[in-house]
């Protein structure tokens, strides 16, 4: 199931690229999608790619407390977490909590 779902996702994260360009919101959600799917797959090396693309170009185009960045934030915090390196978890989620604090 999930493995049908990566391949959509691919092909529709190359087209976006393609047609809207690499910064366009619609291909940012995306890849985020994507690295939440490699995410529940626990392919952690593959979702941080995915979502730490998504998270910069979130951060340029909507800046760093938007909702949609912060939610990006988080699915990163969620594998460091799942990875046990609880530090760089608790900075992220702190981050997160800032974020919608502000």
């Amino acid at each position: 199931m999930y493995e049908e779902t990566i391949k959509v996702h691919e092909r529709c994260l190359a087209g976006e690229m393609k047609v809207l360009g690499e910064d366009c919101r619609q291909t940012l959600d995306t890849l985020n999608n994507l690295g939440a799917v490699y995410r529940m797959l626990g392919n952690y090396e593959k979702a941080l790619e995915c979502l730490e693309r998504a998270l910069t170009g979130y951060e340029k185009l909507l800046g760093k407390n938007h909702p949609g960045t912060l939610g990006t934030v988080m699915n990163i915090a969620i594998i460091y977490d799942a990875r046990k390196d609880y530090g760089k978890a608790e900075e992220l989620f702190e981050r997160v909590l800032k974020g919608y604090e502000a």
